[in-house]
């Protein structure tokens, strides 16, 4: 996060900005490179906000382009109602704060304490995601990170509402070459392949939307790593989807949509314009329980584990970037990349319609690994060997402050 060892994230607590106007209050969040506090107005407290202070120190010319991406970005997006809404930014010596609207917690949280969501509010949730992704992809804007830990949720009349967040990964370029960018668990198979020619970025989003649905209905994510060393992600290679189907009880309607987001063929993948069509004629997401009783003794002899998606690591809270006047252009760089990339499945299974040239050079990037991927490689660990999360975590991080920082990404 910053290399001075005397560094104390809750040093600042009580600091002014903006000449003033801004208090900050705690801190919300600890991550690699940043840390977000809760701030306040002086002049009218009750206007809360979350501020992000990222550190300029010591940092690579690839990171510090990375919060300009990130800056350029929510330029292009700020104004949706489902993406999380930017004030103003506070550019300093040694840090960059971001003022950000303050949210009342994520959809990680929403998901974990109701351990999936009731069908009717899945999908007026799922709707909402999908309003924010579309607007996104129509400003060529394409996000290589989506999942729960980065929608925030705001209560309010008795209604939830999501905000798209952390565009850090964000691209431009609808073809990438920059494998691993993003949450394993989230990202389609042909992101791990750096042997192959690279990924649709569009094409990616869906898939990690359709994980995020199943979060949303289950509290579970399919797979740990969409490769053939995942049981259930084998299956769906060897016999397609129905088997997914079946063990988490969809209805054939929701089974033949994600049937389509999960494509092996990026060009073959359903498109979000797909997606919301199919969706809408969609009445039942759960089967009735006569449709599962054939497969209920195949099932039982699969012994599939899924995965609590409670298990992927948090990133808390979520961040967003603020607009710069000067941002410059986009790059397509990638922020955190797994310590080791899992074995991608076979090229040949998806890459029949992949151009054969490909756009530009292909790379795996391994210099932006954050505390957050250690996690995921910890917890991936403890879901392996049905050992709980917390003795996983604190067998490397034995103090309590150790175990948030593991934990908490950025």
């Amino acid at each position: 996060m910053n290399d001075d060892d005397d560094f104390n994230p809750h040093d600042k607590i009580g600091q002014l900005l903006d000449d003033g106007r801004l208090r900050l209050v705690s801190v919300l969040g600890m991550g690699s490179f940043a840390v977000v506090y809760l701030a306040e107005s002086t002049t009218n407290p009750s206007d809360q906000f979350a501020v992000k202070c990222l550190f300029k120190s010591n940092l690579t010319p690839t990171q510090l382009a990375l919060q300009h991406n990130e800056a350029t970005v929510m330029s292009l997006l700020s104004g949706h109602d489902h993406i999380v809404k930017l004030f103003k930014t506070i550019d300093t010596d040694d840090c960059l704060y971001l003022v950000l609207e303050y949210c009342d917690t994520d959809l990680f949280d929403l998901i974990e304490k109701r351990n999936g969501l009731d069908p009717a509010l899945a999908r007026t949730l799922f709707y909402q995601l999908l309003d924010a992704l579309e607007y996104c992809h129509s400003k060529g804007i394409y996000h290589r990170d989506l999942k729960p830990e980065n929608v925030l949720v705001t209560f309010a009349d008795e209604t939830i509402s999501l905000k798209l967040t952390d565009f850090g990964l964000a691209t431009t370029q609808e073809w990438s070459t920059e494998f691993g960018c993003g949450s394993v668990r989230y990202m389609a198979p042909e992101c791990l392949d750096a042997s192959g020619p690279g990924y649709s970025t569009p094409a990616n989003d869906v898939w990690g939307l359709g994980i995020i649905l199943i979060n949303l209905l289950t509290g579970q994510n399919p797979w740990i790593e969409p490769t053939p060393t995942d049981p259930l992600f084998e299956t769906m290679l060897n016999s397609g989807f129905d088997p997914v189907r079946q063990q988490f009880g969809f209805s054939e309607s929701l089974g033949w949509v994600l049937e389509r987001m999960f494509c092996l063929d990026p060009f073959d993948r359903a498109s979000l314009a797909q997606v919301r069509d199919w969706m809408e004629g969609i009445v039942f997401f759960e089967s009735m329980s006569e449709e599962s009783t054939s497969w209920s003794m195949d099932m039982e002899e699969m012994d599939f584990e899924t995965v609590p998606v409670f298990d992927e690591p948090k990133s808390r809270p979520s961040d967003s970037a603020i607009a710069l006047s000067s941002s410059p252009p986009i790059q397509d760089v990638c922020q955190a990349v797994p310590t080791s990339v899992p074995t991608p499945i076979p090229t040949s299974v998806y890459a029949e319609s992949i151009p054969t040239v490909p756009p530009s050079t292909p790379v795996l990037r391994k210099d932006l690994v954050s505390a957050s991927k250690q996690a995921q490689d910890l917890l991936r660990g403890a879901v392996t060997s049905l050992q709980c999360w917390w003795v996983a975590v604190s067998d490397v991080c034995p103090r309590v402050d150790g175990v948030l920082v593991c934990v908490v990404g950025t």
